[in-house]
């Protein structure tokens, strides 16, 4: 139940002990009652007003560009892989064409896209390289094994998908503070249990002109 419900069901609730304390009679009770009822769509105009935004940041003259979930960085938005997807295609098709070639753009925290961290750790559990007791690779050091993961071509595929008819195509990811948890808090429904998987990093698309 999101916080508008509850604060009706709160309401409502309020209303029916004024009716039966004698507190509110009769006619008025009902009155009062229905006139909360219609200022109930007005508390949630805050709520469709903070609504998530995503967006491209890319100053003039700049060869790189950053993908903000909502303008608002203290904001939780989540960007699922379509919306991912028509941002960035529509970003590219208004980028001038007089702009400098591209050459990166920051995707921020893999956390902030559910289906990129979902990958991650349904990953670590198939790849034996992932020493998913330790929450560690057993050969490499985190950053290295998420950035290769990512870069593997057909998740990369995936990643390009919105570049297509554009000049550009990304060629790799780089990333660094990679965020490790245990299975049953950051994907319960893998029924990992305490297996500790990779599941957020800070990420970067390196960008490569097809010009």
């Amino acid at each position: 139940m999101g916080w508008i419900d509850r604060l009706a069901s709160g309401r409502e609730r309020s209303g029916r002990a004024a009716l039966s304390t004698g507190q509110v009679g009769g006619r008025s009770a009902v009155s009062a009652l229905c006139r909360r009822l219609a200022a109930w769509p007005l508390l949630a105009l805050p709520l469709v007003a903070a609504a998530c935004a995503p967006q491209i940041d890319e100053q003039p003259g700049a060869d790189t560009a950053s993908f903000r979930p909502h303008s608002d960085a203290f904001l939780r938005c989540e960007v699922s892989e379509s919306t991912y997807r028509e941002v960035i295609g529509r970003w590219l098709r208004a980028r001038p064409a007089d702009a400098p070639p591209l050459r990166g753009l920051s995707l921020g925290r893999a956390f902030h896209f559910p289906w990129i961290s979902r990958h991650l750790a349904e990953s670590a559990l198939r790849d034996g390289q992932w020493d998913a007791r330790r929450g560690r690779p057993r050969h490499a050091g985190e950053n290295r094994w998420v950035a290769s993961t990512l870069s593997e071509p057909d998740f990369l595929v995936r990643l390009a998908i919105p570049f297509a008819g554009s000049p550009y195509a990304p060629v790799g990811v780089s990333v660094e503070k990679v965020l490790v948890g245990k299975a049953q808090e950051v994907a319960p429904d893998l029924a990992a249990g305490q297996r500790r998987l990779p599941f957020d990093a800070q990420i970067w698309l390196t960008i490569d002109s097809r010009r």
